[in-house]
């Protein structure tokens, strides 16, 4: 038997369910390079069973086919930080498994991009398509990141904007993303990218501790540094969101007023009609 199990953000977030899996395995293997943040899991996972081994996504790719065999003759548990089927590595695990005849169970747990979004207080139906903003290692701009965002604003939907994680589980760091937002962003839109330059940021870390700051998109100076964190533009904001972003996070009505004058004034469909015809001319 196959058992993939989410562990959630942080220790006191694994369930009962997460725990008596966990208990009753007769191997557990644990992944934390989806979230840097989680170096806490294996300590926690080794409090409820002594035979863990830690896998790199390398190694959880590489091993795919093997643990399915496992799984054919013993009870594999395998943990990750978050929700199982949140990365395609464990979706894919589990297509597999079902495929050769394993049996397959899931036990969800408190994923971290549902967590940003919640913790924002932001309508959460008006959240558009998420994407990466890749990190140096993949060796290519952030423009799918740069074209999903000016999707989303010409719908007047929020961002959220992930950051990349090395083969190693480093994250990509705020500051670093927001430059290659920017310049990726300058050339598929050109001087347009000026007009966005007062468009308000959030950068969210949802560890052990809950951080949640504002800047610029043009003030990258200030962003905090954070180990890990995602970033959220938000498009124009509706009066209880402007509200709950003030009193739970001290976020200055008059900066969330000219980010919201600053959208209104912005012709986001025409940008991002201009930055696919980009896209498209370039990779013909």
């Amino acid at each position: 038997m196959l058992i993939l199990v989410g562990s959630g953000l942080r220790e006191s977030q694994l369930t009962r369910e997460a725990e008596e899996a966990i208990k009753g395995a007769d191997i557990v293997i644990v992944e934390t390079y989806t979230m840097p943040s989680s170096k806490w899991l294996p300590t926690a996972v080794r409090k409820l069973n002594s035979n863990v081994r830690e896998a790199s996504r390398s190694e959880l790719e590489e091993l795919s086919s093997n643990i399915v065999e496992l799984a054919f003759k013993l009870k594999v548990v395998l943990v990750v930080p978050g929700d199982p089927l949140i990365a395609t590595t464990h979706s894919s695990l589990v297509v597999e498994g079902l495929k050769r005849g394993v049996e397959v169970k899931v036990v969800s747990g408190i994923s971290g991009p549902c967590s940003v979004e919640s913790l924002l207080g932001l309508h959460f139906y008006k959240f558009g398509r998420t994407v990466t903003v890749p990190g140096p290692w993949r060796g290519v701009g952030a423009e799918e990141a740069a074209l999903g965002l000016l999707g989303n604003l010409c719908h007047d939907l929020h961002t959220l904007l992930l950051l990349d994680v090395s083969p190693e589980g480093l994250s990509l760091s705020p500051s670093r993303a927001v430059k290659e937002l920017k310049e990726s962003l300058r050339r598929l839109i050109g001087t347009k990218l000026d007009e966005l330059m007062n468009m308000m940021v959030l950068l969210v870390s949802v560890g052990e501790n809950t951080i949640v700051k504002h800047f610029t998109l043009g003030n990258a100076d200030s962003i905090p540094d954070v180990d890990v964190g995602s970033l959220v533009v938000p498009s124009r904001l509706h009066v209880s969101e402007r509200e709950f972003l003030r009193y739970a996070y001290s976020v200055p009505e008059d900066i969330m007023m000219s980010h919201n004058k600053l959208l209104q004034g912005f012709d986001a469909c025409s940008a991002y009609s201009e930055a696919l015809r980009v896209m498209y001319s370039s990779s013909a």
